[in-house]
């Protein structure tokens, strides 16, 4: 694969984000203009790390919050695939978690005579909070995410809400062949 602009090595994925947006805010300061809007190109290239577990590490959320954070608010997103990614995410898998099997263990009490008696209700002190119920994931519903994570677009849509205006074109129509 030929790589012209070096992006294997010089590709912002390959650099600390904190670095990154210290280096684009200080590029902008030194080169503004009347310009409305900015064209960042390549900030979002986890696809250009060669380890599958690397390209997890870093999501394009972070990166999105951060670009929005520190140096401005982002007005779209473009991504320039041959394949055209979806908008939408849809949860195709949900989490199944077996109900937890709780058993109470009371104390057994013998009175005089050795007959079992159950043991009474212990009162809360006063000034104590009662305990807040154990967490259990079966109360939420959870999708399975496995390395499948959102693309950019997904994010973006879903961060920009009704704002957020969507487009697909192929590249054919800009193909010059």
């Amino acid at each position: 694969m030929v790589d012209p602009y070096e992006e294997s090595q010089y590709s912002a994925v390959h650099y600390d984000m904190k670095v990154v947006t210290q280096m684009i805010q200080a590029t902008i300061s030194e080169k503004r203009s009347s310009q409305q809007f900015i064209l960042l190109e390549g900030v979002f290239n986890t696809r250009k790390l060669e380890d599958e577990s690397d390209r997890l590490v870093l999501r394009s959320m972070d990166e999105l919050f951060t670009i929005e954070k520190n140096i401005g608010e982002i007005a779209g997103v473009i991504g320039l695939q041959f394949s055209v990614e979806k908008t939408v995410y849809v949860e195709e898998k949900w989490e199944v978690f077996d109900e937890p099997v709780v058993e109470e263990k009371k104390a057994k009490i013998i009175d005089e005579e050795g007959n079992e008696v159950d043991a009474p209700e212990p009162v809360p002190a006063e000034g104590d909070e009662p305990k807040a119920p154990k967490f259990n994931p079966a109360d939420f519903k959870w999708t399975v995410t496995n390395k499948n994570a959102k693309n950019l677009p997904q994010i973006f849509r879903d961060y920009k809400g009704m704002n957020c205006h969507t487009e697909e074109t192929s590249f054919e129509k800009f193909s010059l062949v």
